[in-house]
């Protein structure tokens, strides 16, 4: 029988170890991939207020995207909140996400950061949310051909933006002025601010934003005469624009041919072992939220009845908190006693069996038969 319950009590043992363990671990991490799932969307449903069928197809693409991609499902959803605050249509939405997905993760950038900026710069140029693959593309190219990263273009984009796109000029144009300036050690923000009132300037004279672009670039003014005529806040720019018509051209051009230069710049850095391990860590927690969303109704009527039961019990009497105690403490203990049973049990047994052996052998010991009978007579006396 001890043998009959070890055996019983080691394949529990590694039952829980090797099977209930894992399974519990797996459960609960799909439970909670799934349940930051469902928050951050509904994140996006609060903000947007979103149709049921509209919140659906997002929740699709954020699910595919981060199945397939080295973003997660909930960084996908993160993007797609950031847009819904700039005001975009759930159709709007679903046309910029994998376009922003892939400048976000071709430049290592946040992707809500990164929606935040593409989606400001569609607005600054009164560009259609169908455009968005034409900015992300842009962005491409201009990041990796000057020194302009995401953050630069931001700070001096907000600047510049609304008044270059009032002139006329386009989304190419303004970069590669910005492009120019900034590669040539100019901060961000006097960047923006500097070529602002550059082009304010020459519009107060009526040029055109082309005109001024090209009066800017290809000119030959003094340093003392660019003072002269734009101030000293935008003076300092003119010598690095001067004389800068060619490469102003070339990256122009540049970004309207880089077509397609988000999504290859995307795969370069997924197909390096960091990528891959990044886009296997996004496929898990897709599987996690596949099973987790059928472990959540499961889940969420457990919290409502501990919930409830947590409600009932704060407000009992302190004689019925003080029976439940005790009766917790009791029940608390048929786990441990469950455990050691076995073990005592066979323990009593051995002792019995040993008391037995001891009588059996001091009754066939004449010694002990004849100190017996000393006693008796004694006694009898």
């Amino acid at each position: 029988m001890r043998q009959d319950a070890g055996n019983l009590k080691e394949l529990g043992r590694n039952l829980s170890r090797s099977l209930t363990a894992p399974l519990l671990g797996m459960g609960a991490l799909a439970v909670k991939a799934a349940t930051d799932f469902e928050f951050a969307m509904a994140k996006v449903q609060a903000v947007s207020r979103f149709t049921g069928d509209e919140m659906e197809v997002m929740e699709k693409q954020a699910q595919a995207l981060g199945a397939t991609t080295s973003r997660s499902a909930s960084d996908v959803a993160e993007l797609q909140l950031e847009l819904a605050k700039l005001g975009k249509t759930s159709t709007e939405i679903e046309q910029m996400t994998e376009g922003v997905l892939s400048l976000s993760i071709a430049f290592d950038q946040e992707l809500g950061e990164t929606a935040r900026i593409v989606g400001a710069t569609l607005q600054q140029f009164g560009l259609e949310a169908s455009e968005t693959g034409t900015i992300v593309d842009n962005l491409a190219v201009i990041f990796g051909s000057s020194s302009l990263d995401l953050e630069k273009f931001d700070t001096a984009m907000r600047t510049v933006g609304p008044v270059a796109s009032a002139l006329g000029l386009s989304v190419e144009e303004a970069s590669a002025a910005l492009g120019i300036l900034v590669t040539a050690g100019t901060d961000a923000s006097t960047a923006g601010t500097a070529l602002t009132k550059s082009l304010t300037t020459l519009a107060q004279e009526g040029m055109t934003g082309a005109e001024a672009i090209k009066f800017l670039t290809n000119n030959n003014l003094s340093v003392a005469q660019a003072f002269e005529k734009f101030g000293d806040r935008a003076g300092k720019i003119i010598p690095i624009l001067q004389g800068a018509s060619s490469e102003f051209e070339t990256l122009t051009q540049k970004q309207i041919e880089g077509t397609g230069a988000a999504l290859e710049a995307r795969k370069v850095l997924e197909d390096t072992a960091m990528g891959g391990f990044d886009r296997m860590k996004s496929s898990v927690e897709a599987l996690g939220i596949a099973f987790g969303e059928v472990l959540l109704p499961v889940f969420n009527a457990i919290t409502k009845v501990v919930a409830a039961l947590a409600i009932q019990l704060s407000t009992m009497s302190k004689t019925s908190k003080t029976f439940a105690i005790i009766v917790g403490t009791i029940v608390s203990a048929i786990g441990p006693l469950l455990y050691i049973m076995p073990s005592l049990v066979i323990q009593l047994r051995s002792a019995k069996t040993a008391v037995l052996g001891l009588n059996t052998a001091m009754l066939t010991n004449p010694y002990v038969l004849a100190t017996a009978a000393i006693v008796g007579l004694v006694a009898a006396a």
